[in-house]
């Protein structure tokens, strides 16, 4: 299984245990210039699972695979709940829950 793991906080991801030790992660600086680059490969994934942003959004909805499966947060900033596509998996998160 290869995984990809977007996040801004590097020191996170390399300190993150997943609880699969056949994971290999690696972690790079992204950068301020090269946002393209990981919407190219978010969108070369087969599957994904996203943030509440839109920017993950855009990444997920452009999957060239019929058959993906997108999970996606229920709870969105500013009412856009409905942004989640039908055949996508909402999972409750943790701020929703609170509310």
């Amino acid at each position: 299984m290869e995984l990809f793991l977007f996040c801004e906080d590097l020191e996170f991801v390399r300190n993150l245990d997943l609880g699969y030790p056949f994971i290999d992660m690696t972690t790079r600086d992204a950068g301020a210039n090269q946002s393209h680059l990981d919407m190219m490969l978010m969108m070369s994934c087969k599957h994904g699972i996203i943030a509440n942003s839109t920017y993950s959004w855009w990444a997920a909805y452009l999957i060239n695979n019929e058959a993906k499966i997108i999970i996606a947060p229920s709870y969105w900033l500013f009412g856009y709940e409905n942004i989640i596509c039908d055949d996508w998996i909402k999972l409750e998160s943790r701020l929703e829950a609170k509310s």
